[in-house]
C-alpha cells in the first residue's frame, strides 16, 4: 500500500464567490500576514467591481485545486508542506461568513 503525505494528483477542485464592499474585503485581508495578502490575491481567477447605491462593491472568483493553489504559495514558501496556503484560504473565506455587507459560498 501507498501512503502519501500531501496532495496527491487527482484531488478534486472547489470554487468559490466572495461579494463584500470593497472597505471589508481590505480590512479582511489586512489581517493577514504580506505573504499570505500576495497569496490570496493570486488565487483569485476573476474579480469584478461595481458600485450600488454610492458604495464599491468587489466580487471574488476562485478556484481551488489543492495542487495549484500549493503551487502558487510554493513560489515564497518553499519550505512549506502547503497545509499552510489550504488553511489560509479556509480562514479567509470564512472570514466573510460573519461580515455585514458580504456573502461568501463555497462548494
Amino acid at each position: 500500500m501507498k501512503i502519501r503525505n500531501g496532495f496527491v494528483s487527482n484531488s478534486s477542485s472547489s470554487s468559490f464567490v466572495i461579494v463584500t464592499d470593497k472597505e471589508t474585503f481590505e480590512d479582511v485581508l489586512n489581517t493577514f500576514s504580506e505573504t499570505e495578502r500576495d497569496f490570496l490575491r493570486e488565487i483569485f481567477y476573476d474579480t469584478e467591481e461595481m458600485k450600488l447605491d454610492g458604495k464599491e462593491y468587489i466580487t471574488l472568483f476562485g478556484e481551488l485545486q489543492s495542487e495549484s493553489i500549493c503551487e502558487i504559495w510554493w513560489e515564497t514558501n518553499p519550505d512549506d508542506s502547503g497545509d499552510d496556503a489550504v488553511d489560509t484560504v479556509d480562514s479567509f473565506i470564512e472570514a466573510f461568513k460573519d461580515k455585514k455587507n458580504s456573502f461568501s459560498r463555497n462548494k
